[in-house]
């Protein structure tokens, strides 16, 4: 082993890159659950997800408005929104692997 390869193994100051195991249901997900109990809470303000040619996405029934703007579904929207935006990482793996399926857009 050369002088670098010990040198990386053993400093303590060198930072491993965290490797997670990989997702087998989207149970194991934080994100994926706050995501989904809100979207289930909420349900009355047709927002839900779905697939986008292979990519998770928000869709709105029927869709936004000017005139939302500042309503309770446009505050559930952008708390959606929100939880959407920690949750994509994780939706993105459980839908490559064939874990999750998605509604077509």
């Amino acid at each position: 082993m050369s002088l670098a390869a010990l040198r990386d193994v053993y400093n303590p100051l060198a930072t491993k890159p965290e490797t997670k195991p990989a997702l087998q249901s989207w149970k194991e997900s934080t994100p994926v659950i706050l995501l989904s109990e809100y979207l289930k809470m909420k349900k009355e303000c047709g927002i839900r997800l779905c697939d986008d040619n292979g990519v998770p996405a928000i869709c709105f029934r029927p869709g936004l408005k000017a005139g939302d703007i500042g309503s309770e579904r446009w505050k559930v929207a952008e708390n959606v929104c929100g939880l959407f935006a920690d949750a994509v990482p994780d939706l993105m793996e459980l839908m490559a692997s064939g874990r999750i399926e998605l509604p077509r857009k």
